[in-house]
């Protein structure tokens, strides 16, 4: 009975001391790891290697079975005494491997924001230790590998290691200029790490560097190419950025027909208007298009060249895929011939740009503007009754084109009272422009009251 009660008593203690052993053991682990590259371990001169293979032997069966707090004195013995021993000649980095993972699990393994932040500093401290140490050792190991392996080790801590996020990117820059193999099929995602962590420091140019380059060594790799070409349309904020940087890879890649028409929309919108003219005439030489003979007949008329605006705009219509553009040029070539001072032509193509889209109400008003600057041809300053009534008619293409506000420009202009009656016009009958210098016209109106 006393045997069994003093198991029972055995028993409990053990539990509670389990129970407490990880948040009791905590700061002693911590103080185990000094904070530069020795662990503040003795080591003799000259090391016997039965007892190289004692603490190995005692850390690694410990390691294996995840008790780390029993690992950690014989590891850290032999990160300082033997960083580089694994048994056999020359040596290797698990050691310093399985110490990263052994803090990596400590790290999860507690609850502690404090404690789960230097457990990972510990193991960053044997990511910058590494390298010189098993240089120094003798040992096979991959520099490139640790630097690679930093970087995911930052990443997959980012919850803790928030602040160290920007230093993932330059460290898979540095695998990538010695061993870009080690990304393997995820290339595409840490080309992407590189480029955010260029863009988000603003170097901006190192960072097209930096895409010219994997171009040149990915061309055949999909993913990698989605990547640039999503970046190269976001690194750069301002239009005047953008214009700057596809200018030089249009030195870089003369004819490049994607950037030459990113090109033509920026000039457009920055209004550039010489270097604008100068890349449609330069597209129009590689690509010809309707849509671009349109834009090229449009600088035209701005510049006052209503002729060769006129051949740009009938060249758009007589192309194949003419049709895509029917309404923006027949609308032009209204334009072009009503500054030509040819109103009747400019109308009929105003018609036509009304076919192609009847809800193009744009048109109606300038079919208005065209009547009444035929009053001012026709009529002069002397204008007559008949000149007047032409009035009634540009007042119905303002009301269809929705301009009802404009009406009242041209109000003071129609017929008079004392015109209406002197030649029996009665408001609301029918009245048909088709007289003398009008007859072109021959359409019919209504009758307004003055």
């Amino acid at each position: 009975m006393r045997l069994m009660q003093r198991n029972t008593t055995m028993n409990m203690i053990t539990a509670t001391f389990n129970r407490f052993k990880y948040a009791l053991l905590t700061p002693l682990l911590l103080a185990f790891m000094a904070p530069n590259v020795s662990f503040a371990q003795e080591c003799p001169e000259e090391i016997d290697n039965n007892e190289r293979l004692m603490n190995y032997s005692l850390y690694y069966e410990a390691y294996k079975n995840k008790d780390y707090e029993t690992a950690l004195p014989y590891l850290n013995w032999m990160l300082d005494c033997a960083p580089g021993f694994t048994g056999k000649p020359p040596g290797d980095d698990r050691n310093f491997e399985r110490g990263v993972n052994l803090f990596q699990g400590l790290s999860d393994g507690t609850e502690d924001a404090a404690s789960k932040r230097e457990f990972l500093d510990k193991a960053l401290m044997l990511f910058d230790n590494a390298v010189p140490t098993l240089q120094s050792a003798g040992a096979q190991f991959d520099e490139h590998e640790w630097l690679f392996n930093k970087g995911r080790f930052i990443q997959r801590n980012a919850a803790v290691l928030d602040d160290m996020q920007s230093e993932a990117g330059p460290l898979y820059r540095s695998v990538y200029e010695g061993k870009p193999d080690l990304f393997g099929e995820q290339s595409a995602y840490y080309v992407r790490v590189i480029i955010v962590d260029m863009a988000r420091k603003e170097m901006k140019q190192e960072a097209v560097d930096f895409m010219d380059d994997v171009e040149s060594k990915y061309s055949d790799d999909s993913a990698v190419i989605a990547v640039l070409d999503e970046w190269r349309g976001k690194l750069f904020d301002s239009p005047e950025e953008r214009m700057t940087f596809l200018e030089e890879q249009l030195d870089k890649k003369p004819g490049d027909l994607d950037i030459i028409s990113e090109l033509i929309d920026i000039y457009k919108e920055l209004e550039e208007r010489d270097k604008l003219s100068n890349m449609i005439a330069e597209m129009l030489e590689i690509n010809p298009s309707p849509k671009l003979y349109v834009e090229a007949g449009v600088m035209k008329i701005n510049d006052g060249d209503t002729n060769g605006a006129i051949e740009n705009f009938n060249q758009a219509l007589g192309m194949e895929g003419g049709d895509s553009v029917a309404k923006e040029a027949n609308f032009n070539l209204g334009n072009a011939y009503r500054q030509n001072g040819n109103l009747s032509r400019a109308r009929s193509f105003y018609r036509s740009a009304l076919r192609a889209d009847p809800e193009f109400r744009r048109v109606y008003a300038e079919i208005a503007g065209v009547y009444a600057e035929a009053v001012s041809e026709c009529g002069g300053s002397a204008m007559e009754r008949e000149d007047r009534a032409v009035y009634w008619l540009v007042a119905d293409y303002l009301e269809r084109a929705g301009e009802r506000s404009a009406v009242s420009r041209y109000k003071p202009y129609f017929p008079s009272t004392e015109d209406l009656f002197f030649k029996g016009w009665t408001a609301g009958e029918s009245y048909s422009i088709d007289y003398g210098c009008y007859s072109w016209i021959n359409e019919t109106t209504k009758i307004r009251k003055p």
